[in-house]
Order: structure tokens, then sequence, then C-alpha cells
């Protein structure tokens, strides 16, 4: 999986970056979600710097372990001026807990389905050993 980004710990939460050929995220910042509300809320909500300080809303993260207990971040972010959601996850690089790597994979598309329909609910990320296709959800 393709290195797309890092997350630096900090005292808010999380500070970042994303970088791709089509994606430029110079700065933005994953927080513990203050307000959840629903049945299943993310544990994170992804907000982007904008123009005069005003933040953002880019998305939501969650906390995630995976089947081999490493721990890990899936992310699902998206924006107007792109054609899809990005579905990424982060991983933690070293024995530190203060740095992640953002890897991006791209989702498997099943047999049948057309190019641009979404492949993953949105609790999935890459990386992520649970994701499954949504079977038309």
């Amino acid at each position: 999986m393709p290195q797309i980004g890092e997350l630096y710990r900090k005292d808010d939460g999380w500070h970042g970056y994303i970088q791709t050929s089509r994606i430029n995220l110079p700065r933005f910042h994953v927080t513990p979600n203050k307000n959840p509300q629903g049945d299943n809320p993310p544990d994170y909500v992804v907000n982007t710097d904008g123009n005069q300080g005003k933040h953002g809303n880019l998305g939501t993260a969650r906390a995630k372990v995976s089947d081999q207990g490493t721990r890990y971040m899936a992310l699902v972010l998206d924006d107007p001026d792109w054609s899809e959601t990005l579905f990424c996850s982060a991983f933690f690089t070293s024995n530190t807990e203060d740095h992640m790597q953002i890897v991006w994979q791209r989702p498997r598309r099943p047999a049948g389905r057309p190019v641009g329909v979404g492949y993953f609910d949105g609790d999935q990320g890459a990386g992520d050993p649970g994701a499954q296709p949504d079977q038309g959800r």
C-alpha cells in the first residue's frame, strides 16, 4: 500500500497532510468527536484549514484493531472537488505513539459494479482486513 501522508500527535489530536498527484492537503486535523450522535458515531472528526483560518469538515475517522491486534485509524474523507470519496488508513510507524503513516489501497471493484460507484460502506478503510463489498446496500 503506498504511503500518501502522515499524522503527528499534538495536544488537541492529530495533525497531518495527504499528498497525491490529484489531492494536496497540506494541513488537516483529526480530533476526538465531541458531539457523538446516532447509533454508531465516529471516534474522530477530520477538518481542514480553510481560508482565513476557518475550518472545513473533511470527514470522519474510527479507531480500529485488526485481527492480528494492530491498532490503526480508518479515515473516510470527501470534498466537493474530488470525484470520489477517499478511504485510507493510518498505521503507527514504529514503537512511538506520536507518528502514523497514512496509506491507501485501491478498493477492488466487485464484478459487474460500474466504475464510480462506491465499493465499501463508510466504516471501512484501506488495509482493513474486515473490508467487504457493500453488496449493493
